[in-house]
C-alpha cells in the first residue's frame, strides 16, 4: 500500500509518552486510480493498539474506481491477516459502469485488500427496498447486490432482481446471481 506520513506527534509528561499521533495519506488498494490519497490520523492506545480515523473534517471521504464504483465511506476499519492488509469500509456505493443511471447502495461491511480483492460477507447484499434504473428503455428493479471474484482471477459485480419489458403488459423477466465479469 502506498503513501506517506506527514506529522508525527508525541507528548511526554515527566519524561513518559503520554500521548501522541501520526497524520499519513494512504492509496487505498482497489483505489489506486483515485486522484488523491486518503488522510488519516493514527493514534495510540494506552494498552499497546492504535486507532485509525479519517483526518477530514466532516470524517467522510469519497473514493472513486473509474468505470467500476464510487463509494462514499462512513467508516473505516483495517486488518493484517497472513501479510494481507484489509480496508473493511461501510458507507454508501454507487456503480460507475454501463453508462445506466445507477442507484446508491448502503453497505455496512465491504472488504477490500492489498491484493485487489473485494468482499462483501456471503458475497451478496440483500437490499432493504428495491431500486430501480432504467436499463436501455426497460425498468431493471434490483433486489440483491455482489462482488466476488472468479476462479481464473477476474472480478465481477452482481445483481439479482427483474425486468419489465413492456408498460401495460405483465411480460418481463427476473434474474438469480446475474454476473458481469472483468479482468
Amino acid at each position: 500500500m502506498q503513501g506517506g506520513l506527514s506529522e508525527i506527534s508525541l507528548t511526554l509528561q515527566q519524561n513518559i509518552p503520554a500521548g501522541g499521533g501520526i497524520k499519513a495519506q494512504i492509496k487505498l488498494p482497489f483505489f489506486d486510480d483515485a486522484e488523491e490519497p486518503l488522510d488519516i490520523e493514527i493514534g495510540f492506545t494506552v494498552d499497546g493498539g492504535f486507532t485509525v480515523a479519517i483526518d477530514r473534517p466532516d470524517g467522510l471521504v469519497t473514493l472513486s474506481k473509474p468505470g467500476v464504483l464510487s463509494v462514499s465511506i462512513d467508516s473505516i476499519g483495517f486488518a493484517v491477516d497472513d501479510g494481507v492488509f484489509t480496508v473493511i469500509i461501510s458507507g454508501k456505493i454507487t456503480p460507475l459502469f454501463g453508462d445506466l443511471d445507477w442507484p446508491t447502495f448502503d453497505v455496512k461491511e465491504l472488504s477490500i485488500d492489498s491484493e485487489g480483492n473485494v468482499h462483501l460477507d456471503g458475497g451478496w447484499l440483500d437490499l432493504p427496498n428495491q431500486y430501480a434504473i432504467n436499463f436501455y428503455g426497460f425498468q431493471f428493479e434490483i433486489t440483491q447486490l455482489g462482488f466476488g471474484k472468479t476462479d481464473d482471477g477476474g472480478k465481477w459485480v452482481g445483481f439479482s432482481g427483474g425486468l419489465k419489458l413492456v408498460d401495460g403488459l405483465s411480460a418481463g423477466a427476473s434474474v438469480e446471481g446475474l454476473r458481469i465479469s472483468w479482468y
